[in-house]
């Protein structure tokens, strides 16, 4: 076993070398599919009203409270069921709003802790830890534990769907609209890419597929989509003002040395962005110096998805 973990060790760290420090030739590297971007779009896809799928076939089989007790202490099991039966009694936008601000990120943090907690006497490779607690997400449909991209690590996160459709029932709009920017921001549409790549609410990841460390896909509408929804949300009252806010400006920046899509499609949604999006006399300012920089091309690289990009930190 420890011969397996040690080189399992050395496979992540080849793996994530090797992600910043490509030097292959366009001709040796492996392509993938090159898919279409909506760019055309100026308004808002409609959100999806797919629910989320039901828990698994044998979710009446699981004992859930051996499986808590097995997993935590008894008092970390208490809060686990007092935070379950605040999700299932939420009533209005305010209780939703504080479910998760507050409550799930220590969820997520208890979570993360108890996963990564290492016994030399029976040590699982993060494979073996994500199928483990596999039936964590039965018990709290919102929470996932999921391997990283590089599939190295082991982590749980916060899953929107089931927050928006929590949303649905209570007695107000400003979650609704809220959660559903949210939704579009931590989606990647139209892209081969991993689920986990976009997995934290309250938090913007330009990486689209695993194996392309980070490229942005400014492109494909997910930015001019996400500022949108904001705008939206906004006009619902300050229940989630500072959210929202924060949400604006991490999708704001779209400053980046490699693009996922070919330079005419990167621009064309940055063009759309200056011309569509209520934006200050400032960020419309700094927008229209990145769309100089990007035309001029210099230092930059387009098109990654072909696969002859060299992925450099920036």
């Amino acid at each position: 076993m420890n011969h397996l973990h040690l080189l399992y060790g050395g496979m992540c760290l080849w793996l994530l070398f090797s992600c910043s420090n490509s030097n292959q030739s366009a001709d040796t590297k492996q392509t993938t599919n090159k898919v279409n971007p909506a760019t055309t779009a100026t308004v808002l896809p409609p959100i999806t009203t797919k629910k989320t799928p039901p828990p698994t076939a044998n979710r009446t089989s699981i004992n859930f409270e051996e499986k808590l007790m097995d997993s935590f202490t008894k008092g970390q099991v208490d809060f686990l069921k007092k935070i379950e039966k605040d999700y299932q009694t939420i009533k209005n936008p305010e209780d939703l709003a504080i479910f998760y601000r507050e409550k799930l990120p220590q969820v997520v943090e208890l979570v993360n802790k108890k996963i990564n907690q290492y016994d030399p006497e029976s040590a699982m490779l993060p494979a073996e830890v994500a199928e483990k607690w596999a039936w964590f997400t039965d018990y709290m449909p919102y929470i996932k534990v999921a391997l990283f991209c590089t599939e190295c690590t082991t982590e749980s996160y916060v899953l929107v769907q089931p927050l928006r459709e929590r949303a649905e029932i209570t007695n107000g709009k400003s979650d609704d609209k809220f959660f559903d920017a949210l939704l579009i921001a931590n989606q990647t549409a139209d892209i081969p890419a991993n689920e986990v790549c976009d997995k934290m609410p309250n938090s913007w990841t330009k990486l689209v597929n695993c194996d392309l460390c980070g490229t942005d896909i400014l492109g494909n509408s997910k930015y001019l989509n996400t500022l949108q929804a904001v705008q939206i949300a906004k006009k619902e009252g300050n229940l989630f003002a500072k959210d929202l806010q924060n949400l604006w400006e991490q999708a704001l920046p779209m400053t980046a040395t490699n693009y996922y899509f070919d330079k005419e499609t990167v621009l064309k949604e940055l063009e759309l962005i200056i011309n569509t999006v209520e934006l200050s006399k400032k960020e419309k300012e700094n927008l229209k110096n990145l769309r100089y920089l990007l035309s001029v091309g210099k230092n930059v690289q387009f098109d990654c998805q072909d696969g002859n990009c060299q992925f450099l930190a920036m």
